[in-house]
């Protein structure tokens, strides 16, 4: 049982990964073309309309996402699937009209966005049909998630993204046009790539609307909204008052040593999207607490290996891709990696509150976590620098997820292998730190000491992290593959 979703997770993990990377890594490659036609001003009104079209989308949805995610595999056992994505897309469409009615009025009225700086049209008017089409998008993207298809996943994601670009290229380098051409870009991209995947999901809506289906799916995904504005804040907070309460050379620095950590959001991002409906399917199957204990420790085994080879190494990656005035930036890394550890952690275990129903929870979490680094941040940051701003991160979000686990556990217990997992942080946290020690030796003498470093992380783990039946499947996988390779290599 363990081994079938085990080999589940890690595969569609893997395309999940593709469809989040491969938008990433062209869009790096797209940033000199952007910079030459985009002016500081346009990226500055393109910021704001990405939280305005964000803000929007959180009213759009009122957290029938989470809805959709909870109810999908118990509606279809009753064979009510099709009535629940029904009545939430009716829902969230009279929504929509109703709110856009009331922001065209307000907008064309008294010029109202939200932002001061930003005039209603054209980016306004713009952004809040991108957020009507984006929220249509996350809705049916789920159900593509929900119903395990993860290459139309990535297949919509990277024509979204192909398609955005091209628009954006058009509008902005032929066309002349500024901020309103990504907008622009971006809205035609989305209204396109939703006309196919509706078509995609129509065959899923057979159904009727059910106001009582409604009522409680309300009741259910309102409390999840604070949560994710929560979130939201959370991630955001530490650039926010790092700006205010230093200077935009420590700015500078972190946000480099940010965005170099994201490489670990990646896989978060991904198992995230194969983890949730995984977790929902196996409960409604009965087998949630059998299987996924075991899930949770190798989920948390992975991540640290991860945090501890983009660490171990970040010094020599910053210094390979920037110039000397960014070296300094690769001391923030291990702290946002391990922060990026804790809260794919708790989206992990937060699955387990959603599954009882103890939403308003959720809030709770992320406010308290938010409170905490706030305070932090305002401590720190001015006696620290950047290095205040990522001790509060991490104190932040290790908060998170130890909200996260008490919750969890109380509501949803599940016989995990603390210990065990405890020797895996104790070692990725000493290999950080022995890692970070390294000083005076030549850069070819550095990379092979890292390289053990990562090594012994994975023996010890092997050792002291997994039970004796794990590593006796371990060794024996180890060596049928071992005997594969050779065989081929025979011939």
């Amino acid at each position: 049982m363990i081994k079938k979703y085990l080999k589940e997770i890690l595969k569609h993990s893997f395309i999940y990964g593709i469809g989040e990377v491969v938008p990433s890594i062209l869009a790096i490659f797209l940033i000199p073309l952007y910079t030459r036609f985009l002016t500081p001003g346009d990226y500055g009104i393109l910021s704001v309309m990405t939280t305005y079209v964000y803000l929007l989308s959180l009213v759009f949805m009122q957290g029938q996402d989470v809805t959709l995610l909870r109810g999908y595999y118990d509606s279809k056992k009753v064979g009510n699937a099709g009535s629940l994505i029904k009545t939430l897309a009716i829902y969230i469409a009279c929504v929509v009209i109703g709110v856009n009615c009331i922001l065209l009025v307000a907008g064309f009225s008294y010029n109202f966005t939200f932002f001061a700086a930003v005039p209603f049209y054209p980016y306004g008017f713009i952004a809040m049909w991108i957020a009507a089409i984006s929220v249509f998008l996350e809705l049916f993207m789920l159900v593509v998630r929900l119903e395990g298809r993860p290459l139309h996943y990535i297949f919509y994601t990277i024509m979204q993204f192909l398609l955005a670009t091209g628009f954006i290229i058009l509008f902005v380098v032929f066309c002349g046009m500024r901020a309103d051409g990504s907008l622009l870009g971006r809205l035609i991209a989305g209204g396109i790539v939703a006309f196919f995947i509706i078509r995609y999901v129509k065959k899923y809506m057979r159904g009727r609307f059910d106001a009582r289906v409604l009522r409680s799916s309300l009741a259910f995904g309102l409390p999840s909204v604070p949560a994710k504005l929560g979130m939201r804040c959370l991630n955001i907070v530490d650039i926010f008052l790092l700006e205010r309460l230093s200077n935009l050379s420590q700015l500078g620095l972190y946000t480099l040593g940010y965005k170099y950590a994201t490489v670990l959001y990646i896989v978060v991002y991904a198992v995230r999207n194969v983890w949730t409906p995984a977790f929902y399917k196996s409960e409604s199957e009965g087998t949630g607490k059998v299987v996924f204990p075991q899930l949770i420790r190798y989920y948390f085994i992975v991540l640290l290996g991860v945090a501890v080879v983009f660490s171990v190494f970040a010094r020599e990656i910053i210094a390979l891709f920037t110039t000397d005035q960014y070296y300094e930036s690769y001391k923030v890394v291990p702290y946002l990696l391990i922060s990026f550890v804790c809260m794919g952690m708790y989206q992990v275990f937060s699955q387990s509150i959603v599954v009882k129903n103890k939403v308003y929870l959720l809030p709770v979490c992320s406010w308290s976590a938010l409170l905490v680094g706030v305070i932090c941040h305002v401590f720190l940051i001015p006696r620290f620098g950047m290095m205040g701003a990522a001790y509060s991160s991490l104190i932040a979000f290790a908060l998170l997820f130890i909200l996260g686990v008490i919750f969890s556990q109380r509501l949803y217990p599940m016989r995990i292998n603390w210990q065990m997992m405890f020797y895996a942080l104790s070692c990725a946290v000493i290999c950080i730190l022995v890692s970070g020690s390294i000083q005076g030796v030549s850069l070819m003498a550095a990379i092979m000491i890292k390289l053990s470093i990562c090594l012994f992380y994975a023996v010890f783990v092997f050792c002291f992290s997994l039970d004796a039946l794990e590593r006796r499947h371990g060794i024996d996988y180890i060596v049928n593959r071992f005997h594969v390779c050779f065989e081929r290599y025979r011939k």
